[in-house]
Order: C-alpha cells, then sequence, then structure tokens
C-alpha cells in the first residue's frame, strides 16, 4: 500500500461515520484528542526505538553504512508490528466499552444483536 492508498482510505471511513449521522464538529474534537495522546505514544516509542535498536547500534563495529543498513531493516521490521499491535488493543478497547455501555444501558433485543455480531466477528477475525 502506498501512502496515497492510506490517505482514501481513511477518507472513506470519515465519510461513513458523517453519514452515519456523527456531527463532524465531534469527529473533529475527538481527532484532536485521539491525535495528541497517540503523539504523546509515538514519541515514547520512538524513544525506545532509539534505546533499544540505534544505540546499541551506534556502539557496535559495524560502519556507518551498516548501521544505518540495519536501522532502516529494524524500522522497516518493527513499523508494521507496532501498527498491528496498537490497531488490534485499540479494537478489543473500543469493543469492550461498547459492550460494557450495552449492558448499562441497552435493550435486551441490542445486547443480544451485539453478541450475536460479536461472535461473527471473531470467527472471521475482526477482519472488517
Amino acid at each position: 500500500r502506498d501512502w496515497s492508498s492510506d490517505v482514501c482510505s481513511s477518507d472513506l471511513a470519515g465519510l461513513r461515520l458523517l453519514e452515519a449521522g456523527f456531527p463532524l464538529p465531534d469527529l473533529l474534537a475527538l481527532a484532536r484528542d485521539h491525535h495528541a495522546a497517540t503523539r504523546d505514544i509515538a514519541q515514547t516509542a520512538v524513544s525506545m526505538f532509539d534505546e533499544h535498536v540505534r544505540e546499541p547500534l551506534r556502539g557496535s563495529d559495524l560502519d556507518a553504512d551498516a548501521r544505518a543498513e540495519r536501522l532502516v531493516e529494524a524500522f522497516r521490521v518493527l513499523l508494521p508490528a507496532v501498527t498491528a499491535l496498537v490497531a488490534h488493543h485499540f479494537r478489543r478497547t473500543l469493543l469492550q466499552v461498547a459492550q460494557e455501555h450495552l449492558e448499562a444501558v441497552g435493550e435486551p433485543a441490542e445486547l443480544a444483536a451485539a453478541g450475536e455480531e460479536a461472535a461473527r466477528a471473531f470467527e472471521q477475525g475482526w477482519t472488517r
């Protein structure tokens, strides 16, 4: 995937939220809050990468080109791994909070439908 396809995918997801009735100002406020929290976490992750990957490479006997190549390779491997972990955790947290909310305020038919959808989605591996 390239950067432009990610932007298109994000744009389509935003349009789905708007079509579902979410007010744009509320979505923008949520996006700002998410950005701030995500940026703080990303800064911590970058510091960890620096401490546990970059600094040990800098202290190695490899020449500068080899260190740079290994640094880029580590980033290439670790970025998708971290992205998958974060996405998985957010999805599980969101579903847990939604379930708790429905249990507190939902009607029996809503709870039953949500339970059936959760079971179906779990069987499919939460791909959508």
